[in-house]
């Protein structure tokens, strides 16, 4: 088991890597990676565990902290590569961001998280929560999902999940108590399945308490209108906690 969280480990370091230049990995600091049990404060199924590291981008200035899910079921049933891969490109969206708007002078920080996890037999959703600070400014607070089916093999996008048109759109906006946004801006917009509910984290013009998003939750049960008949009894099967 040991073994497999060593492996496990390695590679999520090589795929991190691959963001950064490689002039830079000379002078990457890299502190060792130790996967772990959750804590009380965050609930996660049997076999899958917490891992956490640390990477300093000393070129960028760049303080990163991740934590990351580890599949300890022997046979990996639970294909968690889309989460690393989104983590990855959070790194590399975050590292160009730097680059445009800040000053390499002063440190700047990213923390990736595993926020709340879901899992049955035919999906996951997991939530990452993202805080991060530009050359030592405000630390804001951003949100990422993943839905990943199990069955098919590939992400869930807002499409693939819902049946939202213009006709039925305002119903829908009345029922998660938003007042307006566009259909396409809400089928952009990120999503995540939770024990008996679902999240919508719509960007907000403005971030509020530093939050980048508002997130608007409703109940399975109230959104099953809106919902594909195929997914509706998989979404339900959900059974596992947040933090």
């Amino acid at each position: 088991m040991k073994n497999q969280g060593l492996i496990f480990t390695v590679i999520f370091i090589v795929l991190l890597s691959i963001g950064l230049d490689s002039c830079n990995k000379k002078k990457e600091e890299k502190a060792k990676s130790n996967p772990k049990t959750p804590t009380k404060e965050f609930v996660l199924p049997q076999g899958i565990a917490l891992g956490d590291m640390k990477l300093k981008d000393s070129q960028n200035n760049i303080h990163n902290v991740l934590y990351f899910l580890v599949a300890k079921d022997k046979e990996n049933r639970v294909n968690l590569e889309p989460i690393n891969t989104c983590m990855s490109k959070i790194m590399d969206d975050f590292k160009l961001r730097v680059n445009n708007q800040g000053d390499k002078t002063k440190e700047s920080f990213l923390e990736i998280k595993p926020y709340y996890f879901q899992l049955n037999k035919d999906l996951y959703s997991c939530l990452l929560r993202i805080r991060f600070a530009i050359s030592c400014k405000d630390t804001l607070t951003e949100y990422k999902a993943i839905n990943y089916s199990l069955q098919n093999n590939k992400n869930l996008s807002f499409d693939d999940v819902f049946s939202i048109t213009e006709s039925n759109l305002k119903a829908f906006l009345t029922l998660i108590e938003h007042r307006t946004i566009k259909l396409s801006e809400l089928k952009r917009s990120d999503f995540n399945i939770e024990q008996d509910s679902i999240s919508f984290n719509i960007i907000q013009s403005q971030p509020i308490n530093k939050n980048i998003q508002k997130r608007y939750k409703q109940s399975i049960d109230k959104l099953k209108p809106f919902i594909k008949p195929q997914l509706a009894k998989t979404i339900k099967k959900s059974v596992e906690v947040k933090k």
